[in-house]
């Protein structure tokens, strides 16, 4: 699985063959087959591996937290975080998120994962004051709005090259969130 996750985050889902996968595992394309089904199965097997890291690596993060803002802050740290214990895992979740978009199949097998990853951020929009979100669909919308965010972190990770930069970025981030706080979502700004 290390190294499918390593080819697999590199060059997405179909730049990526079984035998290529099994000759640099040391492995026969037979064994692969036998454990997991198909390129597909080893696929999701991978992407679930990572997404499941990735949230436990972000959760315990929220224990007790019951302020959205601390909420947050809490969640950019893990990000900033983890990208520096894993940059595979980082790109193998933005690997995903492309690669659903392409495949049905890799989509439905892994829509209980996906689902489990947006349950987490409607988690932290539970905790949203009544001026950011007023209702359930403003919380919906903040949810997405978490799940964008993280989406571009993930992609930021993807292209920076020091751990450094990245976490001087979540920084900015979490600068901008604060300073935006202050603008009410229901407000048109242009």
């Amino acid at each position: 699985m290390r190294v499918g996750l390593r080819l697999f985050a590199n060059r997405g889902y179909a730049g990526v063959a079984v035998s290529e996968i099994a000759e640099t595992a040391g492995v026969s394309t037979p064994v692969i087959y036998q454990r997991f089904g198909s390129k597909a199965g080893l696929f999701v097997a991978i992407a679930e591996d990572c997404y499941a890291r990735g949230l436990d690596h972000l959760r315990p993060a929220l224990d007790g937290v019951e302020d959205f803002d601390a909420a947050v802050d809490a969640v950019l740290n893990g990000f900033a975080t983890l990208y520096s214990l894993d940059r595979e895992l980082t790109a193998m979740v933005m690997t995903v998120l492309v690669e659903v978009t392409r495949d049905e199949e890799l989509a439905a097998a892994l829509q209980a994962t996906m689902r489990s990853f947006r349950s987490f951020f409607d988690q932290i929009a539970e905790l949203a004051p009544p001026a950011l979100a007023r209702n359930a669909e403003d919380r919906l919308d903040l949810s997405r709005a978490l799940v964008a965010l993280s989406s571009g972190l993930t992609s930021a990770a993807v292209m920076m090259s020091r751990p450094g930069d990245y976490q001087r970025m979540v920084a900015m981030y979490r600068n901008l969130l604060t300073t935006g706080a202050s603008t009410s979502p229901h407000s048109t700004v242009l």
